[in-house]
C-alpha cells in the first residue's frame, strides 16, 4: 500500500511532499506581515519538518525539504481581513499628518 507521507507541519496543516513548498511560502508571507503589522493580530503559528511520516512511520528523506520555495504574492489568508484594516489605517495616518502640517 502507497503512503503519500506527511513531511511536515504548517500552523495546523499536516502538509505531503507536494503541498509543502505552497504552505511554506504563504507561512513565510504571514510571518512578514506579522513582524511588519502595526495592528495586533494572532501569531501565524510555527513551521515545522518531521523526521517520520505521521501516518506509516517511515523516515522522510531530507531532500524532499531542498524545493524551491516559490514567492508567495499577496496577503495571506489568515490575515486577509486584518491588512484591509491595515491599508486603511495608513491612510488615515498619513492624510492626518498631512493636514497638522497644513494647519501650521
Amino acid at each position: 500500500m502507497h503512503c503519500d507521507h506527511i513531511v511536515g507541519s504548517v500552523g495546523s496543516i499536516y502538509c505531503t511532499a507536494e503541498m509543502w513548498p505552497r504552505y511554506v511560502s504563504e507561512f513565510e508571507a504571514a510571518v512578514e506581515f506579522f513582524n511588519t503589522t502595526r495592528l495586533a493580530v494572532p501569531h501565524p503559528g510555527f513551521s515545522e519538518r518531521h523526521a517520520f511520516c505521521f501516518k506509516c512511520g517511515a523516515r522522510i528523506d531530507p531532500k524532499v525539504f531542498e524545493q524551491p520555495i516559490p514567492k508567495f504574492k499577496g496577503v495571506p489568508q489568515i490575515y486577509a481581513r486584518y491588512a484591509k484594516y491595515d491599508e486603511r489605517m495608513k491612510n488615515v495616518k498619513l492624510e492626518s499628518k498631512r493636514k497638522r502640517r497644513a494647519v501650521r
